[in-house]
């Protein structure tokens, strides 16, 4: 058999469901986040409720339990302020600064056309097949990048919670030995 012959022709309706796949990457990202801040949340509200616990043994009972649970959430508190802090870099919009300018991200098109919209429709319509192939490629490879970069943030901060949450479970149990 004879290799198959490769046609040059663009594919945009490809090209569309990869970058359609790859923004679902980015959200599912951002999804991720709002699962980990909301998991953040609930250990916070707990601990906050239980806190006066704590403090009623302050002035009282300075034992090693009491500072053991001081240290736990002074630790706590810190990974805490880290995981979130890469939340907010995970779901923090990003532009394309960077990016080739495209036909066919918002940003660029609001940057270029304003309010514009005969002259946008002009030049989108006068662009072929292979200029789209190309913008919509440029769009795919930028994407991508931003989809990886708040995978990363998130899986760190996922880590990190991991970790806060060991320091979590350990102070709780000290502060109600404490008191």
């Amino acid at each position: 058999m004879g290799k198959t012959e490769v046609t040059k022709k663009p594919n945009l309706d490809m090209l569309k469901t990869v970058w359609a796949g790859i923004q679902d990457q980015a959200k599912f990202a951002d999804s991720k986040a709002g699962f980990v801040a909301a998991f953040h949340a609930l250990l916070f509200g707990f601990m906050a409720t239980h806190a006066d616990k704590l403090a009623k043994v302050v002035p009282a009972n300075r034992d090693v339990a009491f500072y053991i649970s001081a240290i736990l959430i002074a630790l706590y508190g810190v990974l805490t302020a880290i995981a979130v802090f890469l939340l907010i870099s995970a779901v923090i919009s990003r532009f394309g600064e960077l990016a080739p300018q495209s036909k066919s991200f918002f940003g660029h098109i609001t940057r270029q056309y304003g309010k514009d919209y005969a002259k946008y429709c002009r030049v989108a319509s006068e662009m072929s097949d292979e200029d789209w192939c190309e913008d919509i490629s440029g769009q795919i490879v930028e994407v991508s990048h931003i989809a990886a970069t708040k995978h990363r943030c998130v899986r760190t901060a996922a880590q990190v919670t991991a970790i806060a949450f060991l320091f979590w479970c350990v102070a709780l149990i000290a502060m109600f030995w404490v008191t």
